[in-house]
């Protein structure tokens, strides 16, 4: 249901914002405004290990964001939350969301399992790096991405033989200079 809300003689449709909020505290403002306002907080799966169990936990996909549709004067409102930060800005301006990047976050949130985030890594063609997941973990090689795919090319000095393997970005780091 769409609720329109008139203003000065227009009628004002809610659209999507995104909220910053404090590090960590993105469930706990969802579950606050959502009282009295529509919000989505996409959260995927994932395992984290402590030194005395395993756990599967929910971590927001986007950290420090929570979406709300309102309309832009309500938003003043919805930022006296001591959770939010501020709302996104784009030009000065309160960022509005589109409805089909929205849908996208919930498709992700809905095939939740198949998700995998990834850390950004600056790597350049040939530079050194370890894998550190996967059955090639331990081994040190020169970095190729090669039309989208990441390959990690393994030189065996004593034979003098260079061998391509694939591997998921989310598996290597970089080395540093020292290694």
């Amino acid at each position: 249901m769409i609720q329109e809300i008139p203003l000065r003689g227009l009628i004002q449709k809610p659209k999507w914002f995104a909220l910053v909020t404090r590090s960590r505290a993105e469930k706990k403002v969802a579950e606050r405004i959502s009282l009295q306002w529509n919000t989505f907080l996409p959260l995927y799966t994932q395992w984290r290990q402590w030194s005395d169990r395993k756990k599967k936990v929910e971590i927001p996909l986007i950290p420090s964001f929570v979406f709300v549709n309102t309309t832009e004067r309500e938003l003043s409102a919805i930022l006296k939350d001591d959770g939010v930060v501020r709302v996104l800005r784009y030009l000065g301006k309160p960022a509005v969301v589109r409805d089909e990047e929205i849908e996208v976050l919930r498709l992700f949130t809905i095939n939740k399992d198949l998700i995998q985030t990834i850390s950004p890594i600056d790597l350049s063609k040939g530079e050194m790096v370890e894998i550190v997941q996967g059955p090639f973990a331990g081994i040190k090689a020169n970095y190729i991405n090669h039309k989208g795919k990441y390959k990690i090319i393994v030189n065996i000095e004593a034979t003098g033989t260079f061998y391509q393997v694939e591997v998921a970005i989310n598996n290597i780091q970089k080395l540093s200079v020292s290694a």
